[in-house]
């Protein structure tokens, strides 16, 4: 096929799989695809009388075509390569429940406005619009909200763990530590504790 468009503006090129369909029980695997500049393979697997199956994994996905097209409007941006491996539920019925891991490589985190105030507070440079080693998470998706753990964030400059829900319904509730790399900070300080809130249209962060 040569273009499947999905909803929320995603759209997949070149797909292609073998399939089965026998008295209501329907199977393809492997299926294969492209995506925002990258590569798409998994399995999908639907009995009667069960939810389905889905196994979606994705290699060199261009993030910043993610975000553009899921969130137009944002004023931050966030690039790099995106690998992911993920399983899903339900994928016929609009709620996908579902849980996997994730990985982005070679990034650049611009226009956060928190990040960049605090670049100004501490006089730390490095904290705007910073390049990002490595950002790594596993996240799980039930009842249209996404549940992250473990989110781990890597620049030159600081790491960043993060703890928390939002993004599928606009909300964002989350808890962040902020560790800066060498003496940095006041007193010795090495780690902020940071409450994240709000909206993603309007978020607003607290440092503890």
């Amino acid at each position: 096929i040569a273009t499947v468009v999905l909803p929320q503006n995603l759209s997949l090129t070149n797909f292609s799989t073998p399939f089965t369909y026998r008295t209501g029980a329907m199977s393809a695997a492997p299926f294969e695809a492209d995506a925002f500049s990258g590569k798409l393979n998994g399995s999908y697997h639907l009995d009667p009388g069960s939810p389905s199956q889905l196994e979606v994994d994705a290699t060199g996905l261009d993030i910043a075509k993610i975000g553009k097209t899921a969130n137009p409007n944002s004023s931050s941006t966030l690039t790099g390569s995106l690998a992911l491996q993920s399983k899903w539920q339900g994928a016929e019925t609009g709620k996908l429940t579902g849980e996997g891991d994730a990985q982005i490589t070679h990034g650049k985190l611009n226009g956060v406005s928190a990040l960049n105030d605090l670049a100004g507070i501490l006089r730390i440079n490095e904290l705007r619009d910073p390049v990002l080693k490595s950002v790594k998470t596993h996240f799980s998706v039930a009842n249209g909200t996404t549940h992250f753990t473990d989110l781990r964030i890597e620049s030159p400059a600081f790491v960043m763990t993060v703890h928390g829900d939002g993004l599928l319904k606009g909300k964002r509730d989350a808890e962040m530590s902020l560790t800066i790399g060498g003496a940095r900070l006041p007193g010795g300080v090495g780690s902020i504790p940071w409450q994240l809130g709000g909206r993603v249209s309007g978020p607003h962060g607290d440092i503890n």
